[in-house]
């Protein structure tokens, strides 16, 4: 009877470990996302003065915006990102065309990327340590209603 008594106190001690781990996860990853959030408006916004600074009428410059209001237009955060990796790209071609007046600006938006690629490497190992608490063995049922997350591509940020 007492082996009883200890296997359930141990088991709910296991339960309440559980369950706060995954709140805790949640929690850390709801924070990560703000602030991959946070350094996507502010990419947004050094783009935009990148493009606002181009010497003369740019085509390119013109695609540029045209671009960033349509990603910043996407729903979910992983789709906002996926959305602004061709960026890099269109910016190296203004660079190359040498129309661009503020470099410091390019410093700037190489900060913001690099900030960016950590963000999304933590989201990526927080939501990778979610998966594995929510499949293991006896997890898993205690982990019913919570999710995993899906993992974001860091490939079109370039850090300086």
């Amino acid at each position: 009877m007492a082996a009883w008594i200890i296997f359930i106190a141990l088991w709910f001690i296991y339960v309440l470990a559980v369950k706060g781990k995954l709140s805790s996860l949640e929690h850390r990853i709801a924070e990560t996302e703000l602030e991959m959030s946070s350094v996507l408006k502010q990419r947004a916004e050094l783009v935009s003065d990148l493009a606002a600074s181009v010497r003369g009428p740019s085509k390119r410059a013109r695609e540029l915006l045209r671009f960033l209001d349509e990603a910043e237009s996407s729903a979910s955060l992983p789709e906002r990102i996926e959305a602004f990796s061709p960026v890099d790209g269109m910016l190296d071609s203004l660079v190359k065309d040498g129309t661009v007046s503020e470099p410091s600006l390019l410093d700037q938006l190489g900060e913001n990327g690099g900030r960016m690629k950590d963000a999304i490497g933590r989201y990526n190992a927080l939501a990778k340590e979610l998966d594995v608490t929510i499949g293991s063995f006896p997890s898993k049922w205690i982990a019913r209603g919570h999710r995993g997350k899906p993992p974001i591509s860091s490939e079109g940020f370039s850090a300086s």
